[in-house]
């Protein structure tokens, strides 16, 4: 998939980024992004959603490559603090921004939008500066307070509405071309954003039992780590299938299976040797909780 960036002159000058003009139809759809740059920030906007993603200090870019790789990393911190699936977040991460073609030029009416962020970046009101903000956090107060009017039913929204009626309802991340088949098959399909949601906060509830129960027997802080994210990668193949992790044990045996194309990494000996332990420390853990829960059924069904 090939990602447009939409670049003035003097940015692509200084990112020494070669452009080509681009068709105006083609720079409004959700893999087209346009940049301002203002003072030590630089406003990458995708010009679809109206989705500020911030970058700081753009003077230390001296190529396109050091430039794409600090934007994909601050897309990805903004759409962890949005409503999004963290398995859409991993495979944005695998596969956005591959290839980046820079364009020209900015059409006017990105202009004016870009502008009305800049003019958002300098108010007082709008960005607390006082509280050190991250760069996630600027992009929500300028979506927040970014007011658009759709041309067909005049409804006025701000961006963040905007861009959760279209992710979040529509399921409609800009990703990578098999995106569209998981949407097709995604677990939930009720359109609910509780839903939606639903999927990370089980997940991370079941990330802090175990990490607790881990703690609780004396795990060191390196086995920890590296035993949840073992078990964090097995959740998000799990929401990739649409299953929960009790749905069927024989899921265990196609993660190995696949996990060498998913990584695009071979796998050798000493690797599924160093399964062993950290998963073996996941099934004693859910092993442990299934005990508890029919142990807690059968009380119940007995009073």
């Amino acid at each position: 998939m090939m990602v447009l960036i939409a670049v003035e002159n003097n940015v692509a000058q200084h990112l020494h980024a070669n452009t080509r003009l681009a068709d105006e139809q083609r720079l409004m759809r959700t893999d087209a992004w346009s940049i301002r740059v203002t003072g030590d920030f630089m406003i990458v906007m995708n010009n679809l959603l109206s989705l500020p993603v911030i970058v700081r200090h753009p003077q230390q870019f001296s190529d396109p490559r050091a430039f794409t790789a600090t934007f994909k990393r601050e897309l990805i911190r903004l759409l962890e603090v949005l409503p999004v699936p963290r398995v859409k977040i991993r495979m944005i991460r695998d596969a956005q921004l591959k290839q980046v073609e820079f364009v020209r030029p900015v059409v006017p009416a990105l202009q004016q939008r870009l502008q009305i962020f800049q003019n958002l970046l300098t108010r007082p009101d709008i960005v607390q500066w006082d509280d050190d903000p991250s760069n996630p956090a600027i992009s929500l107060a300028l979506m927040k307070n970014l007011k658009l009017q759709d041309v067909k039913t005049n409804e006025v929204q701000t961006a963040t509405e905007l861009f959760e009626n279209y992710v979040i309802n529509n399921f409609a991340v800009p990703a990578h071309p098999t995106l569209n088949e998981h949407n097709r098959r995604y677990l939930y399909h009720s359109e609910s954003l509780n839903d939606v949601m639903n999927e990370s906060e089980v997940s991370e509830e079941i990330i802090r039992d175990y990490r607790s129960s881990l703690e609780q027997v004396g795990k060191s802080d390196q086995i920890i780590d590296r035993d949840t994210d073992y078990a964090t990668d097995y959740l998000s193949y799990l929401a990739e299938g649409g299953k929960t992790i009790l749905d069927d044990i024989s899921t265990i045996y196609y993660y190995v299976y696949d996990y060498g194309k998913r990584n695009s990494e071979r796998l050798t000996t000493s690797k599924y040797r160093g399964w062993e332990p950290p998963f073996g420390n996941l099934v004693g853990f859910l092993n442990d909780r299934i005990c508890l829960l029919m142990l807690t059924l059968t009380s119940l069904v007995r009073h």
